[in-house]
């Protein structure tokens, strides 16, 4: 039986904050088992599953989870692309529309069942689910992706929240070391990546460039574990 109880006993093996984390569990879990229209709601439905809470804490709730990667605003006019970066801004509109991330969909499955937050069970249901590509040679690319990225800490989060970067040359070295040399089998991979939000563009780019500045953000509600 799902357990919510079991979902804040995973999120406290990295987040700290009690009150928030009851939030934020109570969120992922009408994602999961209730929501009609399952990975995305809009803020009036926040507010009616989490009645007696105020706007603001319930803010600060998405503010968090955003932070970890869990949850973001949904695309919307005035938001510059999909990427992770351009989507952070958090609104308390009603009609503001927010969504699970894909790979965190699978996690929050996983740990309303056994209260664990275990990355490799999110990384391959992900995969399964809406690729074609092999779930274990998935779950090998990113542990290798895993091992090569350093931690650093996002500016605007203070230093609070974990940012794992992988520049476009590493990630060329990594597929070339797994035979993925070829350009339509490495394109296919960072689709796939960007698909299951295991990563997200630091800026529109186009795989092929060189630029060492350009590359990837890592999901940090996977890579903390998998570092």
């Amino acid at each position: 039986m799902k357990d919510i109880e079991k979902l804040k006993t995973a999120l406290k093996s990295f987040i700290e904050n009690d009150d928030i984390i009851s939030l934020i569990c109570i969120i992922l879990e009408y994602d999961s088992s209730q929501n009609p229209n399952k990975g995305e709601f809009n803020f009036r439905e926040l507010e009616k599953i989490l009645y007696g809470n105020s706007k603001e804490k319930i803010k600060d709730a998405l503010s968090l989870a955003s932070h970890w990667r869990l949850i973001l605003p949904s695309w919307r006019k005035g938001i510059r692309s999909l990427c992770w970066g351009d989507r952070k801004k958090i609104l308390t509109k009603p009609t503001t529309r927010y969504e699970v991330l894909r790979v965190v969909e699978y996690l929050v499955d996983n740990a309303l069942q056994t209260g664990v937050w275990d990355p490799e069970e999110g990384i391959r249901g992900v995969f399964n689910a809406i690729t074609d590509i092999d779930s274990e040679l998935s779950l090998k690319v990113i542990r290798r992706i895993a091992d090569t990225v350093e931690k650093d800490y996002r500016e605007e989060a203070k230093g609070d929240f974990p940012y794992y970067f992988i520049q476009i040359n590493q990630l060329k070295k990594i597929f070339d070391e797994f035979g993925l040399t070829e350009r339509k089998k490495a394109d296919l991979w960072v689709v796939e990546m960007k698909a299951t939000d295991v990563m997200s563009p630091e800026v529109n780019i186009t795989f092929d460039l060189g630029n060492n500045e350009f590359g990837f953000e890592l999901n940090p509600s996977l890579l903390y574990f998998l570092k």
